[in-house]
């Protein structure tokens, strides 16, 4: 065994790894990466990436080019990461390995031992005794990101934000979707005026939707798939994408360690601290929040935790977020139907009546501000094309915690459709449930 030494061990070189990692190395630490497969993970890989790169080309292209198209976004992004790793001074191991103690890790021939260790080894899809994944007629998200290689008939199980995402972009390639989803409707912890157009978006691309449908069982069959609802009817498919079903990819030895850890992942305190003192575990593997944008948070703040010794305060309660299909929703703070009192305000000016539409041959969608009695935001959501792009750094706002009068005294440059946020706050109005309810 060849014994290598170094500050800090990263296990898992998914987006949070290669973070973390990044920020390390750069306040001077010699640093070790280990990833046991391929370099950035499920987010660059097969998930929030791969969904937007054809989420983008379908908002105005035809489905003729996209497979060159999307081979070619992914050999950029497979050297964007190549260069990423290059320009760092870290050394990268591949391999599965296994913890010897808590400073100690073995991959291959090398014994890698580290003061500070971070785990981010994310999640992967599961199986279970209904769900049977064979990556050939019962897929995943993984399998799915191979768009060419998908047959004509597919049942999406769940209208999550995974299952609408990959439901409007196989639409656009002529496959037959069915998208089932056991709640009242689509999208279920978004607002149905938010989730309204994009609804109608999916079943103007012929998407069969299925609320209030259940799938309890899925059988291969031949060459199909044919799933079994909770009402005894059938539906046969070529394929049965299953979403939201993963498991914490737990490093081998932790057995051995002082870690605690279940099936939802690594327990971690408020510094994403383990039980173990000197190992910390970021991203999906925790089971906080399984989201990118998250995990790349956490990332920054364990290693500058780290380097600076700095505690951290992180609030996930205004959590900005997106879904990524032909008209976007994206949103930060808490939505209409979270709201536990009877009454606040709602603001709304759809983007077509902006000043900056005026120069725009399309503009569909709008902007939703939510406040309290004395004017405090509560929420801000958009619905429409790359409205993603917009709400990113909102969630700073919120951490200031900003009120209506702030955004009026604010200069948002004019024309430009983020001027639908002034005037939906200028649009405030009262709003009173109980009377709604009568």
């Amino acid at each position: 065994m060849l014994e290598k030494n170094y500050d800090c061990l990263v296990i898992g070189g998914g987006i949070a790894g290669l973070y973390c990692a990044k920020i390390l190395v750069n306040s001077g630490k010699k640093v070790a990466l280990i990833e046991k497969e391929t370099l950035g993970g499920t987010a660059l890989r097969w998930g929030a990436l791969p969904v937007k790169i054809a989420s983008d080309y379908f908002k105005n292209n035809s489905e003729d080019e996209f497979i060159p198209y999307y081979r070619k976004s992914l050999n950029k992004l497979e050297e964007k990461i190549d260069l990423l790793i290059q320009k760092s001074n870290l050394d990268l191991f591949y391999g599965e390995g296994e913890f010897i103690d808590e400073n100690t890790f073995l991959v291959g021939e090398y014994l890698i031992k580290a003061s500070h260790i971070v785990i981010a080894t994310g999640t992967s899809p599961k199986s279970t005794k209904e769900f049977i994944i064979d990556k050939e007629k019962v897929i995943t998200y993984k399998e799915a990101a191979n768009f060419n290689q998908l047959k004509e008939k597919i049942i999406i199980l769940g209208a999550n934000v995974e299952g609408v995402e990959l439901a409007n972009v196989l639409s656009k390639l002529n496959k037959e979707i069915i998208l089932v989803e056991k709640k009242h409707l689509i999208l279920p912890d978004d607002d149905f005026d938010l989730t309204y157009p994009i609804e109608r978006d999916l079943v103007e691309n012929n998407v069969t939707i299925m609320t209030d449908s259940e799938v309890i069982k899925a059988y291969t069959k031949d060459d199909c798939v044919e799933a079994i609802l909770k009402d005894g009817s059938t539906i046969v498919a070529d394929k049965l994408l299953v979403t939201m079903m993963n498991k914490p990819n737990i490093p081998k030895g932790v057995e051995r360690l002082n870690i605690d850890f279940d099936e939802n992942g690594i327990k971690v305190d408020n510094n994403f601290r383990t039980t173990q003192e000197n190992i910390f575990a970021i991203g999906d593997v925790n089971g906080k929040l399984c989201m990118a944008h998250a995990a790349i948070n956490q990332a920054i703040q364990v290693a500058e935790h780290i380097i600076y010794s700095r505690e951290i305060h992180q609030n996930y309660d205004n959590l900005p977020r997106a879904v990524f299909v032909s008209l976007e929703i994206a949103g930060v703070g808490i939505n209409e139907s979270q709201i536990k009192h009877d009454r606040y305000k709602i603001g709304i000016c759809e983007f077509k009546d902006t000043w900056r539409a005026v120069s725009k041959l399309y503009v569909e969608g709008f902007v939703k501000v939510i406040a309290d009695l004395n004017d405090n935001i509560m929420g801000i959501w958009m619905v429409g094309k790359n409205v993603s792009e917009y709400i990113g750094l909102m969630d700073l706002l919120f951490k200031k915690k900003i009120n209506a009068l702030d955004i009026k005294r604010g200069l948002i440059i004019h024309p430009t459709l983020n001027e639908a946020v002034l005037e939906a706050v200028l649009n405030l109005k009262e709003i009173d449930k109980k009377c709604t309810r009568q």
